[in-house]
């Protein structure tokens, strides 16, 4: 089953994507160079890193996505983006990454309305990890 892993922080906090077949997607700097490598972050990484289990867990319905299509362009992503805080963060990451998997894509009604919700970083100057765990809890109830 994928999960969507949300901790709650001051209004930012963090959000990971993990699939069935446990890829893990989870944005972070690296305090080195700024570039994130795909075998960098673990859940475990996470959970110490923020210290503690996630506030909240989505668990998404099976077959919501292409789950192989999603972990094709993380491994892409990961090695070819750098990370920048308003640009290319944790929630931007994790919102693409179910965009690229193509969820709610058989879902014709859904289709539209979440093509151009998806598009908030034109409308909002910071996508935050609650606005994605948000989005996300909104269209898994849809």
């Amino acid at each position: 089953m994928t999960k969507i892993y949300f901790w709650h922080k001051d209004n930012i906090g963090h959000v990971s994507l993990e699939l069935s077949d446990r890829t893990y997607i989870s944005y972070w700097p690296e305090a080195t160079n700024r570039k994130n490598t795909i075998e960098t972050r673990t859940y475990e990484d996470d959970v110490a890193a923020e210290c503690r289990h996630p506030d909240e867990i989505l668990d998404l319905p099976d077959g919501i996505m292409d789950e192989t299509k999603t972990k094709l362009w993380w491994i892409d992503y990961v090695n070819n983006n750098r990370y920048h805080l308003p640009l290319k963060n944790c929630a931007l990451v994790v919102r693409r990454a179910l965009i690229m998997g193509d969820i709610f894509g058989g879902n014709r009604q859904l289709a539209p309305v979440l093509r151009m919700d998806l598009d908030v970083e034109t409308l909002l100057p910071v996508v935050t990890p609650h606005n994605v765990f948000q989005w996300a809890k909104f269209y898994i109830s849809a």
